[in-house]
């Protein structure tokens, strides 16, 4: 049995930034539209990482009327399908 290429697409990042690199950017600490696909969220300092920042990108076309859990726990299963049918592909190779 063949594996079939399966292209994930991406929906969502998660990066640590420092701090230094976005002393100049004010940004609200709650999701914003970037363009017609991609919204973002860039957290303040926390005391476990004083010096950098948490910058949160998700693929969503309208983000103030989606629910955000609802959207990743969507990412998280369907991420958990794809792994599944790979490893079930690999037992029956």
């Amino acid at each position: 049995m063949q594996l079939k290429d399966q292209e994930s697409t991406l929906q969502y990042i998660h990066i640590s930034i420092p701090e230094i690199l976005l002393g100049h950017i004010k940004s609200k600490n709650s999701w914003q539209n970037y363009d017609q696909e991609w919204s973002y969220r860039l957290d303040p300092p926390h005391a476990s990482h004083p010096f950098q920042r948490d910058l949160y990108i998700i693929k969503s076309k309208n983000i103030e009327q989606e629910d955000i859990k609802l959207l990743l726990d969507n990412i998280i299963n369907k991420n958990n399908k794809e792994t599944q049918n790979i490893e079930g592909a690999k037992k029956n190779y």
